[in-house]
């Protein structure tokens, strides 16, 4: 019998991947629509998205990710149910968004800078209390309850 070889496979090294999870969408400029997605992962050759609705999707279209405010040329490499690879064409380019993300630091107004800080140092300082006492009460009771397994007579002793 002869033994049958197995094809040396070609490796291709691929960027790193970063994982996210960041509402997208897709559009082609000639249909004018656009299709919301999620990129998934991102690295610096292309990216993963999660698509409802593949059908009828072009083999090349922009995908456009309004809270990084950039948009780029892409093309589809595979396809596996809702998932969708693709490879970047281009540059990423600026992308105007109606949308933007909105840091909130604290509901209360009068917070800001130092009195922001102190107000979250105090709380960590309340934390860690509540915390010491909990695990002191929990100890007290663990050790409670061994003093009465010990003074507890036992099964079948006289």
């Amino acid at each position: 019998m002869s033994a049958e070889t197995i094809p040396e496979r070609e490796f291709i090294e691929r960027a790193f991947r970063q994982r996210t999870y960041k509402s997208a969408f897709v559009f082609n400029d000639g249909c004018g629509g656009k299709r919301p997605c999620i990129l998934r992962n991102v690295s610096e050759t292309g990216a993963l998205l999660q698509i409802d609705d593949v059908g009828g999707l072009p083999f090349q279209f922009k995908m456009a990710v309004e809270l990084d405010a950039y948009e780029v040329d892409v093309k589809w490499i595979w396809r596996q149910e809702a998932k969708l690879g693709v490879e970047f064409q281009g540059p990423l380019l600026n992308y105007q968004s109606t949308r933007k993300q909105v840091l909130h630091l604290s509901d209360d107004p009068t917070l800001t800078g130092g009195a922001y800080e102190n107000q979250t140092k105090m709380q960590l300082a309340d934390l860690r209390q509540r915390l010491a006492n909990e695990a002191a009460e929990r100890e007290r009771l663990a050790h409670a309850s061994r003093i009465r397994r010990r003074s507890s007579p036992g099964f079948g002793k006289r």
